[in-house]
């Protein structure tokens, strides 16, 4: 908490503190991001679970969607930065063409996310992982943990459409839904 806190009093951006970091295909890497996973591209990729980061870059890559980054942004309760904070950064990007996000139950994240998809000049796409975990049980970390309604699965996606996103159920369902968006 207090290294997040002096790297945002700094002006600085923390990745992490629990992450796999980050990947510019082509460009450089911090963290433990599998490089030969990703491929250069104008896709964001954004997930609060390293495991989930890893697939769906690599699906995305075999599906030929390059990513412009691919970040592992975490998924405890006190991250670096938040989604709402990389997708306004990303805005300014002329190199990203649109966004995946990929959440998780547990926490509220995803509520100023949605807030912040109708500043962001481009596609959205999200999917929120762990549909069928049960409520009040911690799945994998202290992050994926159902505490209320407002923190499954369905009640994120439904915000997440709302702010104006194209949600999809699945990751595989996210990369086909971001396949139609960019040949369109």
């Amino acid at each position: 908490l207090r290294a997040a806190h002096a790297a945002r009093e700094a002006g600085s951006w923390l990745i992490g503190p629990n992450t796999l970091g980050l990947c510019v295909p082509g460009q450089g890497l911090l963290g433990s991001v599998a490089p030969e996973f990703c491929m250069p591209g104008r896709v964001a990729l954004l997930g609060r679970s390293g495991t989930l980061t890893l697939t769906v870059a690599r699906l995305m890559t075999a599906a030929g969607i390059g990513q412009r980054i691919a970040i592992h942004i975490g998924g405890d309760a006190v991250i670096g930065r938040n989604p709402d904070e990389y997708l306004d950064a990303l805005a300014s990007d002329p190199g990203t063409d649109a966004v995946l996000y990929c959440g998780e139950i547990g926490g509220d994240k995803e509520y100023a996310l949605a807030e912040a998809i109708g500043r962001f000049p481009r596609p959205v796409v999200a999917t929120i992982v762990g549909r069928h975990a049960p409520a009040e049980r911690q799945m994998g970390h202290a992050g994926a943990l159902i505490g209320s309604a407002r923190e499954s699965a369905a009640a994120k996606l439904a915000a997440l459409r709302d702010g104006g996103a194209h949600v999809a159920a699945t990751p595989y369902e996210a990369i086909a839904l971001l396949k139609e968006i960019l040949a369109a």
